[in-house]
């Protein structure tokens, strides 16, 4: 059985530059990141560190909140960078954790440079239901490179787990700088999503911001005509890169 580490460094570049940090998304794996283009400086992948628990442990660890998870990766990231300034990043869920995690790090006074989100969309108080229908994370499984079927399942729980997070957790506002890649284009899922998932993402698609305004005061959004889940994908992966590259050009 695979184990995945949870730091992983994927790009070395100049190594006198502040190194990035990118957060897994929903899946757990921070796989997605090895394909993209030369930043010109360090970057690390943080994989979700229970990921490797069996799926039929009915003990299996799982992070129980996003500031949980955020503490842990912060460890991870001091195993690299003990102190700041700290360059943070991560794809749809991803960013939300890189989110919090500068918050805990500014209360620990430390600086945090800034913060890229790729279409990551602002948390919203739902319930989450005790029957979690698995139909549209299973079709996006199935969209994505095969994997063995205990990665498979493994992800199939990070999605249900993330899920659940999310569901708990409340925004706080952040006055650091914040970049927002925000895809225009919208997945076609050919399953019937549940009710209170299709509620959410018509507030997502109609909100320019991805309901992130009303708390990041120095949110910058860009925009890629790229689906959600297809940003990593080989054939737009560079174009990802690129304004993820130019939001963070700037910091030494």
């Amino acid at each position: 059985m695979f184990e995945y580490q949870a730091l992983t460094q994927y790009q070395r570049g100049d190594k006198s530059k502040t190194p990035l940090f990118m957060i897994h998304a929903a899946s757990g794996l921070s796989l997605p990141y090895f394909g993209m283009p030369t930043l010109g400086r360090p970057m690390y992948g943080i994989t979700n560190p229970y990921f490797n628990e069996p799926t039929d442990d009915p003990h299996r660890k799982e992070f129980q909140s996003i500031k949980e998870m955020a503490a842990a990766y912060i460890d991870l990231i001091k195993q690299v960078q003990p102190t700041g300034p700290y360059l943070l990043g991560g794809w749809s869920f991803g960013g939300i954790v890189a989110l919090e995690i500068a918050q805990q790090l500014f209360r620990r006074d430390q600086v945090v440079l800034h913060i890229v989100m790729v279409d990551s969309p602002r948390p919203v108080n739902y319930e989450f239901p005790k029957d979690y229908n698995y139909a549209l994370v299973d079709h996006i499984i199935s969209r994505a490179p095969k994997s063995d079927p205990d990665t498979t399942d493994k992800i199939r729980e990070s999605y249900r787990n993330v899920q659940y997070l999310m569901s708990k957790y409340t925004t706080q506002p952040y006055h650091g700088k914040v970049t927002l890649v925000r895809c225009t284009e919208r997945d076609d899922f050919p399953v019937v999503m549940p009710q209170w998932e299709q509620e959410i993402e018509k507030q997502y698609v109609e909100d320019p911001t991805n309901l992130w305004s009303p708390y990041l005061p120095n949110l910058n959004v860009v925009e890629i005509a790229v689906p959600h889940d297809d940003v990593f994908n080989p054939e737009h992966v560079e174009t990802t890169t690129a304004l993820l590259k130019k939001a963070i050009e700037a910091y030494p």
